[in-house]
């Protein structure tokens, strides 16, 4: 996950675009490489996995606005989950 910065200043028409960092998710399910944009509470959940932080403390650092489904099945989907682990697994 890093933010992502588009590099065009302007559209095909000629409009200015407004350059903001954004929340992505690269991911390479069949080694092909895909990015995929996610919200902000997303990528705070996406973090804390990565600091081996339990489920809830991720939740937690989300926030409301994280839709859990919709990243567990993005991971999933992905390939992108490796190992869960339990706590009889520590």
């Amino acid at each position: 996950m890093i933010p992502f910065h588009p590099n065009a200043n302007t559209d095909s028409t000629g409009l200015q675009i407004v350059n903001r960092a954004e929340n992505v998710l690269v991911s390479r399910p069949l080694f092909d490489p895909q990015v995929t944009e996610i919200s902000t509470p997303a990528a705070l959940c996406l973090e804390a996995f990565a600091k081996n932080e339990t489920l809830g403390s991720a939740i937690a650092r989300a926030g409301d606005g994280l839709n859990l489904a919709r990243l567990l099945g993005l991971l999933l989907a992905q390939n992108a989950i490796a190992d869960i682990q339990t706590e009889d697994q520590t």
